[in-house]
């Protein structure tokens, strides 16, 4: 894991911050292959149902895409007859990287001549975000 982090204060009214951070990715146990099996013997009434068998070779066999993001901060503070006022603007994930957060197995039944084809779908979570804060310190 790398962090960088960047503050600069322009003046005693202004300052500003920056944070990169990256990640290699982790490692994650996913199912190479699945298989369909009857639920019932052949001959036998009822509905036909098929329960579905993972086959997972190895734990950690998977890894995902590297993680970062760059988090931006924009303070302006006001000297008061009390004490100094402070507004915050924030910035998460400023340039909106969609960072997995988990890998899903999918399957493709549609895939040339085989039956089917398994694939791995990113699921990410939180785009860019804003925020804003008003702080008062006596």
């Amino acid at each position: 894991m790398l962090n960088l982090v960047l503050l600069h204060k322009f003046s005693n009214f202004f300052d500003i911050s920056a944070t990169w951070t990256f990640n290699n990715g982790f490692y994650t146990t996913q199912p190479l292959e699945r298989y369909n099996t009857p639920t019932h013997l052949p001959g036998e009434k009822g509905e036909e149902k098929k329960d579905i068998i993972f086959h997972i070779e190895k734990r950690n066999n998977m890894k995902t895409p590297d993680y970062h993001r760059l988090d931006l901060g924009f303070n302006f503070h006001r000297r008061r007859k009390h004490g100094i006022s402070t507004w915050s603007i924030n910035l998460y994930n400023a340039y909106c990287r969609q960072n997995t957060i988990e890998l899903s197995p999918d399957y493709d039944s549609k895939y040339g001549n085989r039956e089917e084809r398994q694939y791995f779908s990113n699921d990410w979570l939180f785009p860019i975000i804003p925020s804003f804060s008003y702080t008062f310190t006596f």
